[in-house]
């Protein structure tokens, strides 16, 4: 079994699920895959990790191509509670 995911349930994790996984969801907003898992990694053990935190200037692009797609997102998907 691989060991558990400590951001398990980011809203990173969870929007880019919807779009079909991390390089998907990357390449329908315009940024790499690799920005993509930085922004879900653990800022202890990553240079540029968020946490899961969703960069809010990338918010207008995701909730236009979501919206593209019929991915319903609601304005508290887009970021950690």
């Amino acid at each position: 079994m691989p060991p558990a995911r400590k951001n398990k349930g980011t809203a990173c994790e969870k929007i880019a699920d919807r779009f079909g996984g991390f390089v998907p969801f990357s390449k329908a907003i315009g940024v790499s895959s690799a920005a993509v898992k930085q922004w879900n990694a653990d800022p202890s053990k990553a240079r540029r990790g968020r946490n899961g935190a969703i960069p809010d200037k990338w918010f207008p692009k995701i909730i236009a191509e979501a919206k593209k797609r019929g991915i319903k997102l609601r304005p508290q998907d887009l970021v950690n509670i």
